[in-house]
């Protein structure tokens, strides 16, 4: 999430980075999604090969991606609660 980086604490890991970022800062990256309590996870980047068959898997999986700058965006379903995914497919250099 290349918006986080003026508002976030990074921590980076052998296979990605976490990000921590204020209340304030989540609700202006990710406007729809709510924040339940503090804290929580609210999203997850994933990198895919194709955001093609990505998008088609989500959909197939009953879910509403949408495209959002150069990566998908996916709400978590109901059941899983509070959060999104969002899917880059390596030519932008964090999901989006």
């Amino acid at each position: 999430m290349s918006e986080v980086a003026a508002q976030a604490q990074s921590i980076t890991l052998d296979r990605g980075r976490i990000e921590l970022v204020s209340a304030a800062a989540f609700s202006q990256i990710l406007p729809h999604v709510p924040i339940p309590s503090l804290p929580f996870i609210g999203a997850y980047g994933i990198s895919v090969a194709s955001l093609a068959v990505a998008e088609q898997s989500l959909l197939k999986g009953g879910l509403a991606p949408r495209r959002r700058g150069q990566g998908l965006l996916a709400a978590f379903p109901e059941a899983r609660g509070s959060g999104a995914w969002l899917f880059s497919d390596g030519a932008a250099a964090d999901p989006q």
